[in-house]
């Protein structure tokens, strides 16, 4: 996985993080069925992290995860804004605003996405995931560890 801060680091630059945990509430809803199973409750509200299984059961398809949030407020031009998956298992998109910042294959483990200049004054976040978790029944799917907001700053 490449880390926007590895990456500074790596050149010599300290980086300072500031992170705003995006715990909740999310909404979640149930959009397509890819195999025999639904799962008991297609939609609702809830706070990350939540696995795959937990919300779902064995149900294999296709959910989006959304969550609204404000453009953090005194950003400086030397300041970077990342969206952090630190657990993020299945394969999809991230939409900022209805806009695709950018889409993943299979994945099984952390994520990042610069969002600096995508944000406006309010932001609607969504995550459209598909998921199986009859393929790999012992891996957690979904959104099961922290979102969080980074602000980045290299010195």
């Amino acid at each position: 996985m490449f880390s926007l801060q590895s990456a500074f680091q790596r050149q010599g630059f300290s980086v300072s993080v500031h992170r705003i945990r995006l715990a909740g509430p999310w909404e979640f809803k149930w959009l397509q069925s890819l195999g025999p199973g639904r799962p008991e409750q297609a939609s609702g509200s809830i706070k990350i992290p939540s696995d795959w299984q937990v919300l779902f059961g064995t149900a294999a398809g296709v959910a989006v995860f959304s969550r609204k949030f404000h453009r953090p407020t005194n950003l400086e031009p030397h300041e970077q804004v990342v969206l952090h998956f630190k657990g993020i298992a299945g394969h999809g998109e991230i939409r900022l605003n209805d806009v695709v910042l950018m889409s993943f294959p299979e994945t099984n483990g952390s994520l990042e996405c610069e969002i600096t200049n995508s944000m406006q004054a309010f932001n609607r976040l969504e995550i459209q995931l598909q998921f199986d978790p009859l393929q790999s029944p012992s891996t957690r799917g979904g959104l099961f560890d922290d979102v969080a907001i980074e602000i980045r700053t290299a010195s």
